[in-house]
């Protein structure tokens, strides 16, 4: 429900799908296939938009800008299709040129349009366009390695299959396995951690119904 990429034949998708909302409706429709009887589900609007707010009131408070919904952007984040999937990447002022040398996007890096950040941010749908073309035929994982190697902000789009199956999580020893009598389940792990108190489940988590 809240993955951000998918298939390449999937229309792009929109990645601020409130996560709360989303796992709400998930939970209730679980719940009536489970218990026979469905659930009143309460969504509120507010709430709602707080949560796909991101980081846009930071954005705002820092610098007095927020992306407009006609088009105009003043947060430099762009979505890559590759061959596999999306790649999401931050091509802040200062890593132009590394970007462009990355994907071998010459134009692009000549292109006097594109000499300042707000040049580019204008012509933010064609960069994306040409950079996507680039990466056709790249997975998001290599694309992914291409441009941190590069010093570029870049990070893949993952279902929550390919989530589990992250060596950098797993390198992390981030999933704890959670005892259920059928058996062990994933489950996420802490958002942080302390150096005094380890982190525990003390129970498995309560099954619907």
């Amino acid at each position: 429900l809240v993955c951000h990429c998918g298939p390449p034949s999937w229309s792009k998708p929109y990645f601020k799908v409130d996560p709360f909302n989303g796992g709400g409706s998930y939970t209730a429709v679980l719940a009536a296939l489970l218990a026979g009887q469905g659930d009143f589900i309460d969504i509120d609007v507010h709430k709602t938009a707080a949560s796909m707010s991101y980081n846009l009131p930071n954005q705002y408070f820092y610098s007095g800008t927020f992306d407009e919904r006609d088009g105009t952007k003043y947060n430099p984040d762009l979505l890559i299709r590759c061959c596999d999937g999306w790649v999401i990447v931050f091509i802040y002022a200062y890593r132009w040129e590394a970007f462009c040398e990355a994907l071998g996007l010459d134009d692009l890096k000549r292109d006097p349009a594109l000499a300042t950040q707000a040049g580019r941010l204008a012509n933010w749908d064609r960069i994306a366009e040409v950079a996507s073309r680039a990466a056709g035929d790249i997975s998001a994982p290599d694309l992914v390695q291409l441009l941190q190697s590069a010093g570029v902000p870049a990070a893949a789009s993952l279902t929550p299959k390919n989530l589990i199956a992250s060596p950098h999580l797993a390198e992390r020893n981030y999933w704890r396995e959670i005892p259920y009598p059928e058996g062990n389940r994933f489950a996420f792990g802490p958002p942080y951690r302390l150096s005094d108190v380890p982190w525990r489940a003390d129970k498995p988590v309560t099954e619907a119904g």
